[in-house]
């Protein structure tokens, strides 16, 4: 028997796990509108953060929202695809770098942001595998251009013309004797330097 018994979950297994029961158990209790927005402090004394929840909750059902929330949206879009991309493919990719201290603990907090949900930031890892895809093609095509250049790659040489005994070996398997092949050819040679008349 456990004494004791220790999990550690982090904020995305947690909220999947809490979709995974709410799935489960009947819908029966009502949910807050946004909680991705609500605020996590009581309302006494924290009326001006739950307001903006409110005027948040109308522009999300209105669909209206602020430029300045797309533009905060944006930046964190953008920062988290370059993080995560340098997270996920450093090792494969010879043109990324690994992330240092600093930039992994903005990786997580962008991970733990209440406002982007799990789908938000399934979506922009989907759009991050994609541009690493084609930044590989592109990187392939680069080395293959500058092998070219530098002329470090083997192209291949052009077939050597083919003289008599090559072209006869390589048709009957060993050069023809001289009474065969060579007479046939001086026939040949001298035909075409004088005509035979036929009287």
């Amino acid at each position: 028997k456990l004494s004791s018994l220790s999990i550690q979950l982090t904020r995305p297994q947690l909220e999947l796990g809490h979709r995974l029961a709410l799935a489960v158990a009947p819908n029966t209790e009502v949910r807050p509108l946004f909680p991705e927005y609500r605020p996590l402090e009581s309302i006494s004394g924290n009326a001006k953060q739950w307001w903006r929840y409110a005027v948040r909750c109308i522009g999300r059902l209105n669909r209206h929202r602020s430029w300045i929330e797309f533009f905060i949206a944006f930046q964190k879009r953008k920062t988290y695809l370059e993080l995560y991309k340098r997270d996920a493919h450093a090792e494969g990719a010879q043109w990324l770098t690994k992330l240092k201290a600093p930039e992994r603990e903005e990786l997580e907090k962008i991970e733990g942001d209440r406002s982007i949900s799990i789908a938000g930031l399934m979506h922009w890892r989907t759009i991050a595998d994609a541009q690493v895809e084609k930044e590989r093609e592109k990187h392939k095509i680069a080395v293959l251009k500058q092998k070219l250049e530098s002329g470090s790659l083997n192209t291949p040489s052009k077939p050597k013309p083919m003289g008599r005994s090559s072209l006869s070996t390589s048709l009957f398997g060993s050069a023809p004797r001289k009474d065969s092949s060579d007479e046939f050819y001086e026939c040949l040679d001298d035909e075409n330097d004088a005509p035979i008349s036929l009287t």
